[in-house]
């Protein structure tokens, strides 16, 4: 059996289930991730995401445990045209992370007077000057970022959930673009750990993004919806009469026991 199918899945209860398919839309939630490397311990900030997984619905036990028993199951074409990406998953010591991660310290480096203090001399007096490449590769970096995962931690091996992340493209290659957009306080593509820990600041980022940053999609770009029960499938098809086509409700929500 091949682990990956033209479907990917999206899992939570039922009710977040009900509203994603009501508005036609996924929310990117600020999810708070933690890294460790040879250069920091336990760094942790928050991205707006929405994630998948791409595995045949059978080997999904661990989503529907974390994450909800209930899944969208969306177009691997559609997550493409809408510039999903597969994670990178990054091992604490393996080589990858520590070249990955001195890459990020010197061009950190090049670009931000903070951080000439961790660089010889003779780099600090190559220090980037040009606005339009010191955006470019501080966009290169927030994207590297956003898309890395560790591959274990608490006793998790995340590798398994074989994850594909959408994240808003908040930072355009157009430097003036970005510039009038960070007039905008709550445009951040990460917050820190105490903003996110703060319910109310948390919130305003979070609406800012609800409300800018949604992930659209139409009933063609859905391949199933699974529910666990038939009670539960005549009433996701009664709540969403009113927003879905007959045909869509007939013959995409599917219950465990059809599969």
């Amino acid at each position: 059996m091949s682990l990956s199918t033209d479907t990917l899945f999206h899992f939570s209860n039922l009710d977040a289930i009900t509203g994603i398919l009501k508005g036609k839309l996924f929310w990117p939630v600020y999810n708070l991730e933690t890294f460790t490397s040879e250069y920091y311990k336990d760094h942790k900030y928050a991205i707006p995401m929405v994630c998948f997984c791409d595995l045949d619905f059978h080997l999904t036990e661990f989503h529907k445990k974390e994450y909800g028993a209930f899944a969208i199951g969306v177009k691997k074409s559609w997550a493409i045209e809408n510039k999903l990406n597969p994670v990178s998953y990054q091992l604490e010591q393996s080589a990858f992370t520590s070249a990955n991660e001195s890459l990020y310290q010197l061009l950190s480096a090049l670009i931000d007077d903070s951080a000439r203090d961790e660089l010889p001399k003779e780099i600090m007096d190559s220090q980037i000057r040009n606005l339009k490449i010191k955006h470019l590769i501080h966009k290169f970096l927030l994207t590297i970022n956003v898309f890395k995962k560790q591959y274990m931690s608490n006793g998790i091996n995340y590798y398994d959930e074989r994850e594909w992340r959408y994240v808003p493209e908040m930072v355009p290659d157009d430097f003036l673009e970005y510039e009038i957009s960070r007039n905008n306080v709550f445009h951040r593509l990460a917050i820190d750990e105490k903003t996110f820990e703060n319910e109310v600041e948390k919130k305003q980022y979070q609406d800012y993004i609800n409300v800018n940053y949604p992930l659209k999609f139409n009933e063609n770009d859905v391949d199933i919806i699974i529910v666990e029960t038939k009670n539960e499938k005549t009433k996701i098809q009664e709540t969403l009469e009113l927003y879905c086509s007959n045909s869509f409700l007939t013959n995409k929500i599917k219950t465990y026991q059809e599969l």
